[in-house]
């Protein structure tokens, strides 16, 4: 489980959050509804780096798996007009009613890949949004420096038992070995 506090001096996430974020600027302000970032995190990124470049009429839920980050993020960036933050594990078989077909727009940042079902979280995606509307993801598809170590401590018997590779790690990532 992380730290939120430490997790919001990660500037490399903002850095690449904002260059996506520039990239797609003049279509960004244009988005206004309802809108959701997956995979939020303690909340900064969403509040600090998305939020200010949509249109003024755009409300967001931030959503996250994490329990401990959700309840930093609803302390620390909620501002119950335009943004609050749920738990939420993308991955469910039982996607929550009131999140099927209510969303303008989906976003999510560095936090997809972390996903083992993806078929299940695009799909849970998909079903979010309204019809005709759109999502806009950064994901890391592959890095060896992110995920061998992972890979490597769960099959050290010394971590095993603390983490199951196949639930940290994307199916994304994985290749065939020979």
């Amino acid at each position: 489980m992380i730290n939120p506090e430490q997790y919001v001096s990660n500037n490399v996430c903002k850095r690449n959050v904002s260059l996506v974020i520039n990239e797609f600027a003049k279509e960004l302000k244009n988005i206004s509804g309802k809108c959701m970032d997956v995979g939020c995190g303690p909340g900064d990124v969403t509040r600090d780096v998305l939020l200010p470049v949509l249109n003024s009429k755009a409300t967001i839920i931030g959503t996250d798996i994490m329990e401990n980050v959700v309840e930093y993020a609803n302390k620390t960036y909620n501002d119950k007009e335009r943004l609050k933050f749920e738990m939420l594990d993308i991955q469910t078989k039982k996607l929550p009613e009131k999140y099927i077909s209510k969303f303008d727009h989906i976003f999510s940042f560095h936090a997809l890949h972390w996903c083992y079902d993806i078929r299940q979280t695009f799909e849970n995606i998909y079903c979010m949004l309204r019809p005709d509307k759109t999502m806009l993801i950064l994901s890391v598809a592959h890095h060896a420096a992110l995920f061998e170590p992972l890979e490597t401590m769960a099959q050290d018997m010394r971590y095993a038992s603390y983490m199951e590779v196949n639930t940290i790690t994307s199916k994304m990532w994985y290749k065939k070995k020979s």
